[in-house]
């Protein structure tokens, strides 16, 4: 796969993604810091299980902001590969007046049907409601988080990593802060226990959404600006975002059925099988970081390139994000597998208990999964940043509903290994989707396909 220029093009690609990892880890922790302290309250496993009907939502929700990110980053790219400052600055306008429109609407029903859904996932009473104490100020506030989301996307598509990841350390520090003050009522705070966690969060997002909108309206260095709001939208570019975004966010909402589809088939196992699943995902949260940064760097990296209409240049990019991703999950997995007891000693479990058996094989089970999930997305990062965006929606839809639900199902019920063959369906779908993205690659019809999908100038 890698052509014969791909080694050239690790230097610029590790210089751009080592931000992007302490940004995406910045925001993970933030996620495993939540589920670290409330572990440690009364009733940990219904809190941890709580936490993790909860997180799943919340990743639901965020499909629409992840999808409008992806487009404006192929959007951002292409401008600035084509030398456009101005017009990637309208493609964040554009993208900005769409984000508070998307987010007052998941605001919405997130918390309208937040506890309808809890129900349909199989969370019970207690669950559910300690679940919607952390959801109401999440949901909320949810511009802030999408703001956040927003304004970090567009500084990576002009090649700016480092602003984004100094307010992400900011951000979390912050965060860590104000949820041990409200979780456990330190410093005089009251003490909200679950409900602590979401509002530490919400309100360490606001600031980092004050500290970005003071950056690009001030700073002498800013890639783009922000310019005032106008009634009048530009129809031709929004349609030009949402045809990257849109499915981008479709694939999104797939795979977050996928993940729902196994919440609800654990919940027959138990709650403590629930709250040994958000464990495990928090891991895999922290673990996947890597990979899933060199696949954002490269996406900006293959979006800059087809601007200027350097298609090799894109290819060896690919070739750099593979071997990047390979060698780094690869490393991952073998520490994943083999610590994975001590992995969830961190979050206060007691060995003793019934969630402890079940993260650690979770937790392996994801460590298996690595080396291919690293391959997978780097080709996912080259499709995105082509603007290809229905290819990979695609591939998703098909391997999600007829492979990775039903072999889930299969191997959990139907041959009885329980939660651990529920998960095996996990890294098997991966594995699906990275042999039909490689020879998707081969073709080369994500070229074409992103130059009529993005539509540059």
């Amino acid at each position: 796969m890698p052509t014969a220029g791909w080694k050239g093009q690790i230097p610029s690609l590790l210089r751009l993604a080592a931000p992007v990892v302490g940004l995406n880890l910045m925001t993970v922790l933030s996620l495993f810091v939540d589920n670290a302290m409330c572990g440690r309250l009364e009733n940990n496993e219904i809190v941890l299980a709580a936490l993790g009907y909860a997180t799943s939502l919340v990743f639901l929700a965020l499909v629409a902001m992840m999808g409008l990110s992806v487009g404006t980053v192929a959007m951002v790219a292409r401008s600035i590969g084509s030398d456009n400052k101005e017009r990637a600055s309208e493609v964040l306008r554009q993208s900005l007046v769409l984000t508070v429109g998307i987010s007052t609407l998941v605001a919405v029903v997130g918390i309208v049907l937040g506890p309808a859904l809890l129900d349909i996932m199989g969370a019970e009473k207690e669950t559910s409601r300690l679940a919607m104490s952390y959801l109401k100020p999440v949901f909320a506030c949810t511009v802030f988080y999408y703001l956040n989301i927003l304004f970090g996307a567009t500084l990576r598509g002009t090649g700016n990593t480092l602003t984004p990841f100094a307010i992400a350390v900011v951000v979390n520090l912050l965060n860590m802060l104000i949820n041990y003050g409200l979780i456990f009522g330190a410093w005089r705070l009251p003490r909200l226990g679950i409900a602590g966690a979401g509002y530490g969060t919400v309100i360490s997002y606001c600031v980092g959404v004050l500290i970005y909108i003071g950056y690009l309206r001030w700073s002498p260095n800013r890639p783009v600006t922000i310019h005032r709001l106008r009634a009048k939208l530009d129809k031709p570019l929004l349609r030009q975002i949402l045809l990257v975004g849109f499915p981008a966010a479709l694939d999104m909402v797939v795979f977050n059925i996928g993940i729902l589809a196994i919440v609800r088939m654990l919940s027959f196992f138990g709650d403590p099988v629930v709250a040994a699943h958000s464990v495990g995902f928090r891991v895999s949260g922290v673990a996947f970081v890597p990979g899933l940064s060199v696949s954002q760097a490269a996406a900006a990296i293959v979006g800059t390139a087809l601007g200027a209409k350097d298609t090799q240049k894109a290819k060896d990019t690919l070739g750099a994000a593979v071997s990047l991703c390979l060698l780094i999950m690869t490393t991952l997995a073998f520490f994943t597998t083999f610590f994975a007891p001590n992995i969830v000693a961190i979050f206060d479990i007691d060995p003793t208990s019934e969630s402890f058996t079940p993260a650690v094989t979770w937790i392996r089970i994801l460590g298996i999964c690595m080396p291919i999930f690293g391959v997978h997305i780097a080709l996912n990062g080259l499709f995105q940043g082509a603007g290809a965006t229905w290819i990979t929606l695609r591939i998703n839809v098909l391997v999600t509903l007829l492979i990775q639900v039903p072999l889930s199902a299969i191997l959990g019920f139907v041959f009885g290994l329980g939660p651990a063959g529920v998960w095996a369906g996990f890294p098997l779908a991966f594995t699906v989707k990275m042999f039909v993205l490689g020879w998707l690659y081969k073709k080369e019809s994500w070229i074409k396909l992103g130059k009529d999908a993005v539509g540059a100038r």
